[in-house]
Formats: C-alpha cells, sequence, structure tokens
C-alpha cells in the first residue's frame, strides 16, 4: 500500500466516524478501497519479482522478429510491397468501418435526444390538454372556493373587522382573476387535441428513427467485428492468390 492510499484510507476512516447520515456509505467505500489496496499490493509484488522473466521472454522475441523480417524482406524483394497494399487495404477497410461506427453513434444519440424532446413535448401536450378538457371542473372548483371565501369575509364583516376583510378581498381578488372562462372552448379544446395529435405523431416518428439509427448502428458494429476476427485469415487468403510475378525473356542479338 502505497503512502497516498494509506493516507486516503485513513482520511475516509476518520469521515466515516464524525459522519452520520453516510456512515454506512463510507463504511462500504472504505472496506472495497481497502480490499483494492490489498489486491493491488499483491500484483505489484508479483509483478515486481517477474518483470525480469517478463522483459527475456520480450526479447528472445524481439530477436526471433529481427531475424525472420530480415530474412522474409530479402527474399520478397519487389514484391513485399504488394504484400503491404494488401496488409493497407485490410487495414483501411477495418477504419473505414471505425469511422462509420463513430459517425452513426453519434447520429444515434443525436436521435436518442431528439426522441427524449418530443416525449417532453408530448407529456406538455397532454397535460395543457388535460386541462382544457377539465376547464368545466376546475372553473366550478374555483367558484366554489370563492363562495367558501366570501362566507369566511361576511363573517368578518358581521364581526366588524375591516383588517381581517381586507386581507381576505385581496385573496378573493387574487383568485378571482386566475378564472378563465372562455367563449371559444370547443375550439381551445379542439387546437390542444390537434397539439395532442401532432406530438403523438413527432414522437412516433423520432422513436422509428431512433430504431433505424440504432440498427444501422448495431449491423456496422457486428461487420466491424467479424472483419477485425477475420482480418488476418483475409489477408492471408489474398497473398494465397497473389500472382506471381512474370518474367519475359528478351532476345539477344
Amino acid at each position: 500500500m502505497s503512502d497516498t492510499q494509506a493516507d486516503v484510507l485513513k482520511a475516509l476512516k476518520e469521515e466515516k466516524d464524525k459522519a452520520s447520515d453516510t456512515s454506512d456509505l463510507l463504511t462500504k467505500d472504505l472496506a472495497a478501497l481497502k480490499k483494492e489496496s490489498e489486491a493491488g499490493d499483491k500484483a505489484i509484488e508479483g509483478y515486481e519479482k517477474a518483470i525480469d522473466e517478463l522483459k527475456g521472454k520480450k526479447n528472445i522475441h524481439q530477436e526471433y522478429l529481427n531475424n525472420k523480417k530480415g530474412m522474409v524482406d530479402t527474399a520478397l524483394g519487389d514484391r513485399k510491397e504488394k504484400v503491404k497494399a494488401l496488409i493497407t487495404e485490410g487495414e483501411e477497410e477495418i477504419a473505414a468501418l471505425k469511422a462509420d461506427r463513430v459517425t452513426q453513434d453519434a447520429a444515434h444519440k443525436a436521435k436518442q435526444t431528439t426522441q427524449k424532446e418530443k416525449i417532453k413535448t408530448l407529456e406538455d401536450k397532454q397535460q395543457k390538454y388535460d386541462l382544457e378538457k377539465n376547464l368545466q371542473k376546475k372553473t366550478g372548483d374555483q367558484l366554489a372556493g370563492l363562495e367558501k371565501l366570501r362566507k369566511e369575509i361576511e363573517m368578518w364583516e358581521e364581526e366588524n373587522s375591516h383588517e381581517h376583510m381586507f386581507c381576505l378581498l385581496e385573496i378573493f381578488k387574487a383568485d378571482l382573476d386566475k378564472i378563465e372562462i372562455s367563449d371559444k372552448y370547443r375550439e381551445d379544446l379542439n387546437k390542444a387535441w390537434t397539439d395532442l395529435k401532432d406530438a403523438r405523431k413527432a414522437l412516433r416518428e423520432a422513436e422509428v428513427s431512433m430504431k433505424e439509427a440504432e440498427r444501422t448502428l448495431r449491423e456496422t458494429e457486428k461487420t466491424l467485428e467479424e472483419k477485425e476476427k477475420k482480418q488476418k485469415e483475409e489477408i492471408l487468403e489474398k497473398i494465397r492468390n497473389l500472382p506471381e510475378d512474370s518474367t519475359e525473356d528478351n532476345d539477344v542479338d
């Protein structure tokens, strides 16, 4: 365990001892981090013991590569460029698929964002429609509230308490101003329904578009995965089919 890790664990323990609401969470964090620190100590110990052996094996492979590559480069001669071109072609195909994946992933995320926006719009339109639909009940409840408030005002009027009346009349005025009685209720409700219909259509189209983007992305990811798995075999197959260099005998006069 490093000094830094020990200091962090010590600070967490002190925080846990002082805490109340987060004590259980800190206890779990402390136990988990201590466990990982101990596992890290074992990993470091094992790696440091094996590092010389690992370096030695890597050097053996490096020496093998140097020897074989020199021999193969010499044997291939000009054909080496053709083989390299085949390798590059395979790498470029994979690079193109990766670029497509990045583009398609961004498009998918954008479609997801649009879908969320359409869901929010639909929720807003549904709420607006529900308010319009229930306008009669809402207005009735508001008027009933005013009736109740009037009785309270009249009660204080009997007590000749103008201070209380003034306060309640201010509330009465504010509540009265909130009441909207529409002369074009049919038009308003029909418009709210049309907005709701349009919002549902927009969400439906956004969901279809998002699923299509997701399908395209998954297909590209699958193609890329298969291409990466088969890359070596495909390159070796192309090399196997690489035509031999043709030589022409020239007559010497």
